[in-house]
């Protein structure tokens, strides 16, 4: 009986690990370490489709670009977050 209670005591003690390591390996794939910049580019009567658009991080000097769609917007992803 003594034996069995041990048993059901370490089962009990594994699983809740195994739980906390598979819960802890969902929550460091959901860690994401760049940023998205999103906009649209008009002028004053109508949205520029086709427009190029430049992101320069001045300490290392990588430039992020995409160009704008049909409705003016763009979207500009793997951008390093931080700065000065």
């Amino acid at each position: 009986m003594v034996k069995k209670i041990m048993r059901e005591k370490m089962f009990n003690r594994i699983a809740v690990m195994l739980l906390l390591l598979m819960v802890s390996g969902v929550f460091a794939i959901a860690q994401n370490t760049t940023s998205t910049i999103v906009g649209t580019v008009a002028d004053a009567e109508d949205n520029l489709p086709g427009a190029i658009v430049k992101v320069t991080e001045i300490e290392t000097g990588t430039v992020y670009a995409a160009v704008s769609n049909s409705k003016g917007q763009f979207r500009i992803n793997g951008v390093q977050p931080g700065g000065p």
